[in-house]
């Protein structure tokens, strides 16, 4: 009565779980509320890219900038230590290069005439270095100038900026100065490094008290932002377009899931509808349900009662009989759902590629070509058969471990050669089509210990054994006695393994075979069992295409 009244509760409560029609405009308006909200996301995450890549571009033009800056400063200082090694350079007089007043009575021999009549001017490293700097400047628009804080020409004299930079460079011993500012008006890279002092300087400054190193001035340098902004527009125009596609490009896309999942809500209210007159029916068969239940359960207690070890291997060959069953349909659901997924993956790059294209056509087309209207209604079908029946299966697999009693069985002394023969004929199906098993079992005290568990042990390491061997090979099972206790060895024939293998090989979930063949608990529940449970040792050797030896040592008392 109990078993039935649970019977009957459970009915009520799955009954109760189903959603009625109402919940179909709960559905759109959550599909749509979805679809907002990923729209807004979408836009934020597209405005925010645009920011951030927009600032990159900033950085690159200030980067150049500074390059541009490097770069002419290195060549006034190159050109002028070219003219100052030489002791400056004489070159015809004009007005283009008058005499440099500020040579006079410094240098003897400021103005030479040539036996033609020429008139020579000696152009020394600073008079070179501005005149280069006004016609570089007037080329390429990079302004470039002496100066210091304490110049001998006036025009030499630092503006605000470069005074504070020549502060931080002079007095302060920092290697250069650079900000962005304004000139007149126009955004520049500004950039000032020192000039030390050389020995060639000393003619012209050593009046003013220099010393050969010291830093007394430098060279400033401004380069034209807006030029270099010119060059990177087509960039930033293509950042402004790819964006901009990009968010249009989302929110199509966007609009189109948020229709089919409005769609397949309402296809799963209308299901949801028939499931609920289906429970009607379910709940008028419910007596026969419960009578045929309390029948299996009072058959249950009668197997419950007699010899297991007699039944095991009939269990064993109904139990793979009765999985395969519901794992035969499971696995054809599976590989219509794969092809379903597979038409769906493709309609979304089509969508996309659509979209990209803006090409509405292309979209209803690809829309129509994958079937969208079948596929919603087989879906739900395929899912119910696939959880039906892997339902059965975990009924099934409930109801062995129940039958063998893992959990409840007490220690008490065994002869554990009986176990490794029993263990042998349950997984023999497993064993014969692949190995030949050569028994070498010696004599055995009787061990305290947890029986079906170490059955277990021997269940694991005899199926490991043979899934290593790779077509058909050899399994020995051998047992001794040791030290204080008993010995157990399963060697097979089979590919062996590495060290990185062995390293791993008792971790949980650690498997060498393929996702889905297996899953990475067997060796693991074994040392817990061996190491735990009864203080033994398991121990591995092996060799890559040698095969493997697993050793266990349990104690007796």
């Amino acid at each position: 009565m109990q078993e039935r009244s649970n019977m009957a509760r459970k009915y009520q409560y799955r009954g109760s779980a189903l959603p009625t029609n109402d919940s179909s405009a709960a559905g759109g308006l959550s599909a749509r509320l979805v679809g907002l909200v990923l729209a807004l996301a979408w836009l934020v995450a597209a405005g925010t890219s645009y920011v951030w890549n927009l600032g990159q571009l900033d950085q690159r033009v200030e980067a150049l900038a500074l390059s541009h800056a490097r770069v002419a400063h290195q060549k006034h200082v190159d050109y002028r230590a070219w003219v100052a090694k030489r002791g400056g350079v004489y070159v015809e007089a004009s007005d283009m290069t008058p005499p440099n007043p500020l040579l006079e009575g410094l240098v003897s021999e400021r103005d030479i005439f040539t036996p033609s009549g020429r008139h020579l001017t000696l152009v020394n490293p600073a008079y070179m270095s501005r005149q280069v700097m006004e016609e570089s400047g007037r080329a390429d628009g990079i302004l470039s100038r002496l100066t210091s804080l304490d110049p001998i020409r006036a025009e030499n004299k630092p503006d605000a900026w470069e005074a504070a930079a020549l502060e931080s460079v002079e007095r302060r011993g920092e290697a250069h100065a650079q900000s962005v500012s304004l000139i007149d008006g126009r955004e520049y890279l500004r950039y000032l490094e020192a000039l030390p002092v050389t020995q060639a300087c000393m003619p012209c400054h050593e009046q003013q008290g220099y010393k050969v190193g010291d830093v007394r001035g430098a060279i400033a340098v401004a380069v034209p932002m807006q030029a270099l902004r010119d060059d990177l527009a087509p960039e930033r125009t293509q950042l402004v377009w790819s964006h901009a596609g990009a968010a249009l490009g989302g929110l199509v896309l966007i609009m189109v899931l948020t229709t089919l999942l409005s769609r397949a809500e309402a296809q799963i209210a209308r299901r949801n509808a028939d499931l609920a007159t289906a429970r009607d029916a379910a709940l008028a068969d419910k007596q026969r349900i419960e009578d045929s239940h309390a029948t299996l359960v009072q058959t249950h207690q009668q197997l419950l009662q007699s010899d297991k070890l007699a039944s095991i291997g009939k269990l064993a060959a109904g139990v793979a009989h009765e999985i395969n069953n519901p794992l035969a349909f499971v696995t054809s659901n599976l590989g219509a759902l794969e092809g379903y997924t597979r038409r769906l993956t493709e309609l979304i790059a089509t969508c996309e590629a659509a979209a990209d294209k803006r090409d509405p056509e292309a979209l209803l087309a690809a829309i129509a070509d994958a079937d969208l209207t079948y596929i919603r209604e087989d879906l739900p079908g395929l899912l119910q058969e696939s959880r039906e029946g892997l339902g059965r299966v975990t009924r099934i697999v409930h109801s062995l471990k129940d039958f063998s009693g893992v959990d409840q069985t007490p220690r008490q002394p065994a002869d554990l050669n009986a176990g490794m023969e029993s263990t042998l004929a349950v997984v023999w199906n497993e064993l014969k089509y692949k190995a030949r098993v050569v028994r070498e079992l010696g004599e055995l005290p009787l061990v305290d210990c947890l029986p079906a568990e170490i059955n277990q042990v021997f269940m694991n390491l005899l199926i490991n054994a043979a899934q290593a061997i790779e077509e058909h090979g050899t399994i020995h099972v051998r047992s001794g006695c040791a030290t204080g206790g008993v010995w157990f060895e399963v060697e097979d024939s089979g590919v062996g393994m590495s060290d990185d293998v062995k390293r791993h090989v008792f971790e949980p979930f650690f498997t060498t075979r393929p996702v889905g063949k297996g899953t990475g608990l067997g060796l693991s529940i074994s040392y817990d069992i061996v190491v735990e449970k009864h203080g033994g040792r398991i121990e591995v050797t092996s060799e890559p295409g040698k095969g493997s030896v697993f050793r266990i040592w349990l104690p007796v008392g």
